[in-house]
């Protein structure tokens, strides 16, 4: 009955002091993992302290210059990570990269079915053109005379200077 008992006492020990080891195993990983947070919120305190001090001397005229320094230990974890600072930076650029592609192409296609529809419609304008000339110099062929001759060679400088426009 004794030995029943050590052991449980044996059993029990062993279980409680895995959940206290637990337990502050899982304290010190929230401590850690809030470090970074808590950095940031002390350095915003201090960078309010320090202006208020510093607009104070400002204006009395005795600092006339500011250096900043930090301690670049305080950045870098074991790993060489910045605690995924970084990560997330590069992360919402690499997004905004492909969102802006995804734009570029899209305006690039829109620009391209635009082109298409001016140059044919650049086409037919020539073709319209060359139709009307056609049937000028037809109508002052069938007119005929010298008359006719010098007003054809009219149509026809006028229209190669309308086709010439629509090229350019």
């Amino acid at each position: 009955m004794w030995i029943l008992w050590f052991v449980q006492l044996f059993v029990m020990q062993i279980i409680l002091l895995n959940f206290l080891i637990a337990v502050i195993s899982q304290t010190y990983e929230d401590v850690v993992s809030s470090q970074l947070n808590y950095t940031y919120k002390d350095k915003a305190e201090m960078n309010e302290e320090c202006q208020l001090i510093l607009s104070t001397l400002w204006y009395k005229g005795e600092v006339k210059m500011i250096v900043f320094t930090y301690d670049k230990n305080i950045f870098t974890s074991e790993s060489g990570e910045w605690g995924g600072i970084v990560d997330s930076i590069k992360g919402i650029v690499e997004k905004s990269n492909v969102t802006t592609k995804t734009r570029i192409d899209k305006f690039q296609k829109n620009i391209d079915l635009s082109l298409e529809g001016v140059l044919k419609s650049q086409n037919q304008m020539r073709e319209t053109i060359k139709d009307i000339a056609n049937l000028q110099n037809k109508a002052i062929a069938s007119a005929g005379g010298q008359a006719g001759e010098g007003a054809a060679s009219s149509v026809t400088s006028n229209t190669e200077a309308l086709i010439k426009n629509t090229r350019d």
